[in-house]
């Protein structure tokens, strides 16, 4: 007991100190994120006050869309330092550098993602979190490469050119090497059981209770375990991985559903009012754009985007609680994107409706 009492306080201590400080960046960064949120709306509330008091019937925003869309991590960190680097670099006046070997360096760390994904060791998965991000990081640059190569201004997407259709394609095949790394690694761990309420009507003994303490703060597929200890942790698995096939493929699925949502939406909005038109104005497309409830539907799909949805999962697969976070985004986040997506729609008619009227 003194023993087992020992090495659960070290085990304890070791797992505080792995997760201490990325807990503590992880608030920082919820905080910043807050920060930058809040700071960005006040500058979109002062142009649009700006703009509507000038009484000109032809005016323009800074704040595309596109740009009012994009998750806070993308826009707030990524965006920024991507801007920076190409600034003081010139990454996009070098030859060699092209909007698509940019894709293609961030669909290899990908793939590499993918392999590292697959492993039972936490380190190595949590190595693969961090390379996600920075292939996320790549996935900004090369959009700022190709507005920078193309003199272009404005924030929009490229629909139906030749690299948007490269770039969606290697975002799409990144994500399948990363969920099918996911599933080996389920194939030959299956994941854990809900155990919250079997202990209800398990009586658990003295000799059982000591041994799980000893273990609770091991890996949950530490490979070196003892024989013992190895079946009573397979007991508390799913019986076949079927399951977790199951919710995997429906999570990958969900990520496609959002990135192509996003996607349609973002055009939506940007064709009814970013585009000029000659039966309307681009004063009353600039009143539409600052509704309340445009507002508040560009807001709310920074955090129902593919994007968004893959940095929830890579914090998840951080902690090592990458199971909890698929299993809820099947029951609970799934449904709500189908809502969310039918009150998007319809809101968007509520808009082409109203510049009808107007």
């Amino acid at each position: 007991m003194v023993f087992v009492g020992g090495f659960q306080r070290l085990a304890s201590g070791r797992v505080l100190q792995m997760t201490e400080m990325p807990c503590y960046i992880l608030m920082i960064s919820i905080i910043y994120l807050a920060w930058c949120d809040i700071n960005f709306f006040t500058q979109l509330a002062d142009e649009r006050t700006q703009l509507l008091a000038s009484n000109k019937s032809d005016v323009m925003t800074k704040y595309s869309v596109k740009l009012r869309m994009l998750p806070p991590l993308d826009l707030y960190v990524y965006l920024p330092f991507c801007n920076w680097a190409d600034r003081v670099g010139g990454i996009s006046s070098l030859p060699w550098i092209s909007p698509n070997l940019i894709t293609f360096m961030h669909f290899m760390i990908a793939v590499c993602c993918g392999w590292l994904f697959a492993s039972s060791d936490l380190l190595l998965r949590r190595i693969a979190c961090i390379m996600f991000e920075v292939r996320s990081c790549l996935d900004v640059l090369d959009g700022v490469v190709y507005r920078a190569q193309s003199q272009s201004s404005t924030f929009v997407s490229g629909w139906g050119s030749k690299g948007y259709w490269i770039d969606g394609l290697a975002d799409v095949c990144g994500a399948l090497f990363c969920m099918l790394g996911t599933i080996y690694r389920y194939h030959q761990h299956p994941p854990l059981k809900d155990q919250s309420k079997a202990v209800k009507y398990k009586k658990v003994t003295k000799e059982d209770s000591d041994a799980e303490m000893a273990t609770s703060f091991l890996p949950q597929e530490q490979d070196g375990s003892s024989s013992s200890h190895r079946s009573m942790r397979a007991s508390e698995r799913h019986s076949s991985w079927g399951y977790a096939l199951k919710v995997c493929l429906l999570t990958g699925l969900s990520v496609i559903a959002r990135s192509r949502m996003w996607d349609h939406f973002t055009k939506r909005y940007h064709e009814l009012l970013e585009v000029p038109r000659s039966d309307i104005t681009s004063r009353k497309q600039m009143e539409i754009l600052n509704y309340p409830s445009t507002w508040l539907f560009m807001w709310l799909w920074r955090f129902h985007c593919a994007d968004q949805f893959l940095t929830f999962t890579i914090i998840a697969m951080f902690f090592d609680r990458l199971w909890e976070w698929i299993v809820f985004s099947v029951k609970a986040a799934l449904p709500n994107l189908v809502v969310f997506g039918v009150m998007c729609q319809l809101h968007v008619m509520y808009v082409e409706s109203n510049l009808a009227f107007n």
